[in-house]
């Protein structure tokens, strides 16, 4: 029943924003497409087509407008929701955690299947490549690994902890 609720008021935000950001682009463009057409009818005796202008100035405008603004608040109601829920609620934590965008210390699980057991080694990069961190793969390079790209510098993984081993044996 919490998540049916803490769902449905998530919900109701993004509903509501939709509506206001419409209403809020609406008005501006609104207003830019009045002008633009006001302008093009006092520049020409007939009218000219201003119509057809007048619309399509009011639809780029109103699209650009309600594309940015919606993806500001949205973007802001769901790093909202994921804070709230994994601060109160202990839900959506590595949701929260990987919208961070922290550059550095990266790390992930690398496992081991056998018949009868799995290793897992979790593995740490404390120090990542940025953007100017890597380059063109040589064809040495390619033949040894599927990788287009490569660290300029090698990565320095490392184990978190020890290899935990789990045995089907152990497994009820």
């Amino acid at each position: 029943l919490g998540k049916l609720v803490i769902g449905t008021t998530h919900f109701a935000m993004h509903l509501t924003a939709l509506l206001i950001v419409n209403l809020v682009a609406f008005l501006p463009t609104m207003l830019v497409a009045a002008l633009e057409a006001l302008l093009l009818r006092a520049g020409s005796a007939t009218g000219g087509p201003s119509g057809a202008i007048g619309e399509a100035t009011f639809l780029a405008s109103y699209a650009v407008v309600s594309i940015l603004m919606g993806g500001l608040v949205g973007a802001f109601i769901m790093g909202l929701y994921w804070s709230l829920t994994s601060i109160l609620f202990n839900m959506h934590c590595g949701d929260a955690f990987g919208a961070l965008g922290i550059k550095d210390y990266k790390h992930f699980l690398r496992m081991s299947f056998e018949p009868d057991r799995v290793t897992i080694y979790p593995v740490a990069i404390d120090k990542v490549p940025g953007r100017r961190g890597w380059r063109a793969a040589t064809a040495e390079e390619r033949a040894v690994t599927p990788s287009q790209i490569v660290p300029k510098k090698p990565l320095a993984p490392h184990l978190i902890e020890d290899p935990i081993v789990i045995k089907v044996a152990d497994v009820k």
